[in-house]
């Protein structure tokens, strides 16, 4: 009876030093206060300081959360597996509800391949479609996403936006729908904000969404 008791405790004791050397520390994400009116309301954000990405802090910090990430998912043996069986159901075709603007038809395609999808337009009911701005050029690593689109009245130029890294700055930029020219106008720094054209096309306005 002494030596089945004299086992259990030591394997209870080899369980809890194992517990202890799993113990998870994770990356310190540091606080600090701050505080802004906006609207008439107090907003709290302690984590603020990341927003800015580029930022030597905001690059450790991310370093730090991918190692700590990697320790768990470098060493699954079920990764490949995943890796495969996400490939395959991610690869497939997607179309988005298109709409029409004067005549002209526009909608989103993505083959299955393309890390974003292409804003595609159709000239005419009965024209091919071709491409009319492609996300997956913007960058060589793909962290350069188009935003939100907005047709002007004639359908002869769109107002775009684009953001860098996720961020939710964007920048708006002019092209012509018939040649693709990009104008020189842009507007940067915008936030949460859509495009909407004058009743004569000489501009458009910002709109918060």
């Amino acid at each position: 009876m002494y030596k089945i008791f004299l086992s259990l405790t030591l394997l209870i004791l080899l369980i809890s030093c194992g517990n202890q050397n799993d113990e998870i520390i994770y990356p310190d994400s540091k606080q600090i206060d701050f505080n802004e009116t906006i609207h008439g309301y107090q907003i709290q954000d302690s984590y603020r300081w990341l927003e800015d990405f580029t930022s030597a802090e905001s690059l450790s910090w991310i370093k730090k959360q991918n190692n700590f990430t990697k320790k768990f998912i470098g060493k699954n043996k079920y990764k490949n597996d995943i890796s495969k069986y996400l490939e395959t159901i991610w690869e497939n075709e997607s179309i988005s509800v298109p709409y029409e603007e004067e005549g002209k038809i526009f909608y989103y395609f993505n083959d299955g391949s393309f890390q974003q999808s292409k804003l595609m337009i159709k000239d005419c009911t009965d024209c091919d479609a071709r491409v009319l701005i492609d996300p997956n050029s913007f960058s060589e690593d793909g962290t350069i996403s188009l935003g939100g689109s907005s047709i002007n009245n004639n359908a002869d130029y769109i107002a775009y936006s684009i953001s860098d890294g996720g961020s939710d700055w964007r920048k708006w930029k002019i092209m012509n729908i018939e040649t693709g020219e990009i104008l020189e106008d842009e507007i940067r720094w915008a936030k949460f904000s859509g495009a909407v054209w004058e009743n004569d096309d000489s501009g458009f306005l910002l709109s918060e969404i």
